[in-house]
C-alpha cells in the first residue's frame, strides 16, 4: 500500500485554455499545457483526477472518480428557474422555503439520486448527468495544509468531528471524519469556464467569480462510521468509497474506506429570494425513521438559510433569514450554528474547544461554543483573504481557531452581516482580497492554482489585482 504524509484540509468539507478533448473524464495530459502569459511553462494539472495517491486492482477494481470538465455551451443550458417561480416574485421566508425546496430537490433529483442511492452506479454513469467539477481542487498541496481528491470518489477531507457531540445521541466509541464531494450544474459551470479558460491565468477579476442566476452547487458528505455503530440514526443509509489514510494513522497508510452518507446540501443562487446575499443555503439529513422508498427520498430537510440574521444575537431571538425543521433526525440539535442558525452535522459550527475569548482572561476556557453557520463560514470566501472561517482574530490557517472573539459581541458580529459576494470580509486595503461569491472550492481552486503555479515567487504585479482604494 502507497503512504504519504497527508495535511488535511480547513473547516470544508470542505480549496485553463479548454483542452479539446472527446471525453471530458479523460485524465489531463502533460503535453497539453500551455505556455503562461509570463513567458515560461508553468507546472501542474488543473484537470487531475485526483491527488495522485490510487489503489491498486486488488485493492478497489471499481470506476474510479474523474473530473468532469466540458462546460456546456450557454445555449444548451435549461435556464428555468421553478423554485423561484414558486415564489411568485417574492423574497423567501420561513413560511416559503420548505415548499422552495421540494422544487430544487426534484430539480436536482436525476443525478442526484442516483450518487445517493448507488454510489459505484454514480461513478459508472455520471457523464449521463449534468455536473461538473472545478480545476485546480485535485492535486495534494502540502504547502497548503490541501489535500487533494481521493481517487475513488473525488472527495475532499474534512474535519475530525468530537465525538463527545453526539454522545447523547448514543455515539460515543470513535472520533469522526468527515468525507465531501462538490458538483455544479450546468448554470454554475458558465462561471468555472469563465474564470478557468486558460488555467495558468484565471480570468477572476472584474466579478468573473460570481455565479449565473440559477447557479446550484452541490455538497454530499459521509462520516466513518458504519450503521452498525449508529442504527438509530444510519439504518437504511448507502454508502461510498474512499482512499485516504484512517483517522489518526500516523503511518498516513491509503486504504479503502466505505463512509456513510449522512449530508446533502443545495445551495442556490437566486438574488430574487435573497437579495442581499444572492444565496438560498439549504442542509438535508439522512432520516433512519423516513417511509421514503429510497435513500434520496429518505434525506430530510434540515433546514434553509438565505441570510445572516444580523440582529440576533443571543439565544432565544426569533431567527428571520433561516427555517430549521423541528421534526429532523434529533442529533442535528447539537450541531446547529450560533443561536440556532443552519448547520449541519458535518460543518463543525460547534467548537470544542478550549478557546479563550480575545481580550480575556488567557487562563478561562470556553467550549462547545456553536460560533458558525452555513453562510457566515461561506462568507468568508476570497482569494487573498487572512479571515478566519469563524469569528476568530487567529489567520486562515488557524481552523479550528485556539482563540475567538466573545459571541455577540461587536467583532463577533462582523461575520454575520448580509453582503453580496462581490464584498470580501476582509477589508483590509492593499492586500489585493478578491471575493468569490460564497464559494469556498472556487477559494481552494485559486490558492491552489497560485501555489501549483509559483505565484507567490513571481510579482503580483503583474496579475493587475484591483486595488480595493
Amino acid at each position: 500500500m502507497k503512504k504519504r504524509t497527508i495535511l488535511f484540509g480547513g473547516a470544508v468539507t470542505l480549496a485553463f485554455a479548454i483542452i479539446s478533448c472527446e471525453e471530458s473524464t479523460e485524465p489531463f495530459k502533460a503535453e497539453n499545457k500551455v505556455e503562461s502569459n509570463i513567458g515560461t511553462e508553468l507546472k501542474g494539472h488543473p484537470y487531475a483526477d485526483n491527488n495522485g495517491e490510487i489503489p491498486s486492482k486488488e485493492e478497489y477494481s471499481n470506476e474510479l472518480y474523474h473530473l468532469k470538465y466540458d462546460y456546456p455551451d450557454s445555449a444548451t443550458i435549461d435556464w428555468s428557474t421553478p423554485w423561484t417561480d414558486f415564489l411568485n416574485g417574492k423574497q423567501i421566508s420561513v413560511k416559503t422555503s420548505e415548499g422552495y425546496m421540494e422544487i430544487l430537490k426534484e430539480r436536482v433529483r436525476p443525478g442526484m439520486s442516483v450518487l445517493l442511492n448507488d454510489a459505484k452506479k454514480w461513478n459508472e454513469t455520471r457523464n449521463d448527468y449534468n455536473f461538473y467539477g472545478c480545476p485546480w481542487t485535485s492535486e495534494n498541496v502540502p504547502k497548503t495544509h490541501y489535500s487533494g481528491r481521493d481517487a475513488i470518489s473525488g472527495t475532499y477531507t474534512g474535519q475530525i468531528i468530537d465525538s463527545a457531540i453526539f454522545a447523547k445521541y448514543g455515539l460515543t466509541k470513535k472520533p469522526i471524519q468527515n468525507h465531501a464531494l462538490v458538483y455544479y450544474n450546468e448554470v454554475a459551470a458558465q462561471t468555472l469556464a469563465t474564470v478557468w479558460k486558460d488555467p495558468w491565468d484565471p480570468n477572476y477579476l472584474n466579478d468573473n467569480t460570481q455565479f449565473e442566476e440559477g447557479a446550484i452547487v452541490i455538497k454530499a458528505a459521509g462520516v466513518t462510521v458504519s450503521e452498525s455503530e449508529w442504527p438509530e440514526y444510519l439504518k437504511g443509509c448507502s454508502t461510498f468509497d474512499i482512499y485516504r489514510p484512517m483517522i489518526h494513522d500516523t503511518t498516513d497508510t491509503y486504504v479503502v474506506q466505505n463512509l456513510s452518507y449522512i449530508q446533502f446540501d443545495i445551495i442556490v443562487k437566486d438574488s430574487i429570494a435573497s437579495p442581499e446575499t444572492g444565496w438560498v443555503f439549504s442542509t438535508y439529513i439522512y432520516d433512519a425513521k423516513s417511509t421514503g422508498e429510497t435513500v434520496y427520498d429518505r434525506f430530510t430537510l434540515l433546514g434553509v438559510m438565505w441570510g445572516l440574521d444580523p440582529e440576533v444575537t443571543t439565544d432565544g431571538q426569533e431567527l428571520t433569514e433561516t427555517y430549521i425543521n423541528k421534526d429532523a433526525p434529533a442529533f442535528t440539535e447539537a450541531t446547529l450554528g450560533f443561536c440556532g442558525r443552519l448547520a449541519g452535522p458535518i460543518d463543525i459550527a460547534v467548537l470544542v474547544g478550549p478557546q479563550t475569548i480575545e481580550g480575556g482572561d488567557p487562563t478561562d476556557t470556553v467550549t462547545y461554543t456553536p460560533a458558525s453557520s452555513c453562510l457566515s463560514c461561506h462568507g468568508t470566501a476570497a482569494f487573498n483573504s487572512h479571515v478566519n472561517f469563524y469569528p476568530s482574530p487567529a489567520p486562515v490557517d488557524s481552523i479550528p481557531p485556539s482563540k475567538i472573539y466573545s459571541p455577540g459581541s461587536k467583532e463577533w458580529m462582523e461575520w454575520y452581516v448580509n453582503k453580496p459576494g462581490t464584498e470580501p470580509q476582509d477589508k483590509r486595503e492593499g492586500e489585493n482580497i478578491v471575493a468569490v461569491d460564497y464559494g469556498f472550492v472556487m477559494m481552494f481552486a485559486l490558492g491552489n492554482w497560485a501555489e501549483i503555479t509559483g505565484l507567490n515567487n513571481r510579482s503580483k504585479k503583474s496579475r493587475n489585482f484591483p486595488s480595493h482604494k
